[in-house]
C-alpha cells in the first residue's frame, strides 16, 4: 500500500507539471541496464502510470517528443508512446476528449505530414533504384 501512494505522488509529479523535463529522465531510465536501479525505480512508475494515468502519459510523452532537444529522448518517447497506444487498444482503455483535444496541436501538424510523406517517398524510391 506505502509503494502504490508513493507511486502516486510521484505519478503527480511527473505528470502534473507542464514541464517535461521529468519525464524525460525517466524515458531515458527505462532505456538503462535492467538491473540497475534507475531501471528498475523508472519501469515500476511507468507501468503505475500506464495502468492508471494512460491519457496523462500518452501527452507527456507527446510533449516530451515534441521539445526535447536530444533525438535519442526524442525517439525514446516515440517508442513508449506506441507501446502505450497499443496497451490502450489491447485493454480497451477510453482515451478521454479532454486529452485528446489538448495532445491533437502535439501531433504533426498536416504541413507537417505532407514535408513528411515527401521526404519518406523519395527516401523509398531512391533506395530502390
Amino acid at each position: 500500500m506505502a509503494e502504490s501512494s508513493d507511486l502516486m505522488l510521484q505519478a503527480r509529479d511527473h505528470l502534473a507539471t507542464p514541464s517535461h523535463q521529468r519525464l524525460a529522465s525517466v524515458v531515458n531510465q527505462l532505456f538503462m541496464r535492467q538491473e540497475s536501479d534507475e531501471y528498475q525505480t523508472a519501469r515500476a512508475l511507468y507501468d503505475f502510470c500506464v495502468a492508471n494515468f494512460s491519457n496523462c502519459l500518452t501527452l507527456m510523452l507527446l510533449k516530451v517528443y515534441r521539445c526535447s532537444s536530444d533525438e535519442i529522448t526524442r525517439s525514446r518517447s516515440m517508442y513508449l508512446l506506441s507501446e502505450i497506444l497499443t496497451y490502450i487498444r489491447k485493454h480497451g482503455v477510453e482515451v478521454s476528449l479532454v486529452a485528446l483535444h489538448v495532445m491533437k496541436p502535439l501531433v504533426l501538424s498536416e504541413t507537417e505530414i505532407e514535408i513528411l510523406r515527401r521526404i519518406v517517398s523519395f527516401v523509398l524510391m531512391s533506395s530502390n533504384g
